[in-house]
């Protein structure tokens, strides 16, 4: 009888071990994974390409605060990402307890571009508190895709619906965001079309936010459901930016403003374009998602417009090599 080769058996027994981190999914191979699971795995292995400034999640977070239909739809899109998110760890990580996954939720919210995040366990009750930033313009909470990615965590980690309030948000005159499962009162706020004006015009020192997690952000707006109505909100709020302001009446002086707005909120990589003046806006990646590029258009329309002046905006856009290539014009 042949004696087996022990190095060979020792090969076979390390194939058959579980690794405890997954490793990366390469682009080129993404196999059954959804979408968001794409996105939510690049965040954790902190695999993004691309960042930008923090003013665009306060954009999209002051868009979905508009109605409560948004808000609530915001809050419920969170809940199946933190379900999701958990779904995900749990197969890198072996918890012999709800407890320890908590430190892993606290680290995607730092991966995810969030400085200053830190958590504390009073009494089975959970509070997680996020450092302070620029004020903001909005008074109350906007972060209901925060709050649902806690509670949809927390709940498949428990194996029980857990419910999440905020009660400080830095949005709100405190500049500091709270989140508990204690009972208690989120402020609701209805973010008017001049408040999100306001954020749209909002500066950050540096691009920090992953593109993934800006998109993810963004689905409340880019929901198939609202993106048509929401392009005619961005074209109205693109118009509000730029009423009665003088030292921007001309086209050329319209376009380059657009183009400057476009690259502060991150809507894709914008390029001034001269006789006649116009955008032309790339959009690649993670943000290569048709209603994304139509509701920025509509946006970007309603600055380059001049209804007073008989100016109306004129938008193409295309599809090449994975890419969205749009030209907003007169």
């Amino acid at each position: 009888m042949k004696a087996k080769n022990p190095k060979r058996a020792i090969r076979h027994a390390a194939k058959k071990r579980r690794p405890m981190r997954a490793p990366p999914v390469p682009e080129s191979e993404h196999g059954d994974y959804t979408y968001d699971e794409l996105l939510l795995t690049r965040l954790l292995d902190r695999g993004s390409k691309m960042l930008v400034p923090e003013s665009s999640i306060l954009f999209a977070a002051a868009l979905s605060s508009m109605t409560p239909a948004l808000r609530r739809l915001s809050q419920s899109r969170g809940y199946s990402l933190g379900r999701a998110l958990y779904a995900l760890l749990a197969r890198r990580r072996r918890y012999r307890w709800h407890g320890d996954s908590i430190k892993d939720l606290v680290e995607f919210f730092e991966a995810v571009g969030y400085r200053g995040v830190k958590y504390r366990i009073i009494d089975d009750d959970l509070e997680i508190g996020i450092g302070r930033r620029e004020g903001h313009p909005l008074d109350g909470s906007v972060h209901h895709l925060e709050r649902g990615i806690i509670s949809g965590f927390l709940s498949a980690a428990t194996g029980k619906r857990v419910d999440v309030y905020e009660p400080e948000c830095a949005a709100g005159p405190g500049g500091y965001c709270t989140f508990s499962t204690r009972a208690g009162y989120s402020p609701e706020p209805y973010a008017t079309p001049a408040a999100v004006s306001a954020c749209a015009t909002a500066t950050d020192a540096e691009p920090r936010i992953p593109v993934e997690y800006q998109m993810l952000c963004a689905y409340p707006i880019t929901e198939r459901a609202y993106s048509r109505h929401m392009a005619a909100i961005m074209s109205g709020i693109g118009s509000m930016l730029v009423a009665g302001n003088p030292a921007i009446a001309k086209p050329s002086a319209r376009a380059t403003y657009a183009a400057k707005v476009a690259a502060g909120l991150g809507l894709g990589a914008p390029r001034f374009m001269q006789n006649p003046p116009r955008i032309e806006v790339l959009f690649d990646g993670a943000r290569a998602k048709k209603e994304f590029v139509e509701i920025s258009i509509g946006f970007l329309g309603g600055i380059l417009g001049d209804p007073s002046r008989g100016r109306t905006p004129k938008s193409t856009y295309s599809m090449r090599g994975g890419s969205y290539r749009a030209v907003i014009g007169l």
